[in-house]
């Protein structure tokens, strides 16, 4: 009767050793993906906001005469009657001494 319960005890220790060290396993799992999970979470909303951004930019330059107004600022963008005149500011006189 007593080497039975030390049997039944040894064997319970064993089966509980081994759950509670597969239970660090998942813990330790658990806060790996969760990292995983933050991190990604981070780059959703970085990439939403750029989305917002880029869509913004779409509708700006839908309107012809903003794509028009952004061609010209940027590439110096003329149309064929056109001619560019480029202003060059005057030096101060007190640059020159």
């Amino acid at each position: 009767m007593k080497m039975q319960k030390i049997i039944i005890y040894a064997a319970s220790l064993i089966v509980m050793t081994y759950l509670g060290y597969q239970v660090y396993i998942l813990q330790s799992e658990r806060l790996a993906i969760k990292g995983e999970f933050d991190e990604i979470q981070g780059q959703y909303g970085e990439l939403q906001s750029d989305n917002e951004r880029l869509q913004g930019d779409i509708e700006y330059l839908s309107d012809p005469h903003n794509l028009e107004k952004e061609l010209r600022a940027r590439f110096n963008y003329r149309s064929p009657n056109e001619k560019l005149i480029i202003v060059v500011p005057e030096e101060e006189k007190g640059d020159l001494e």
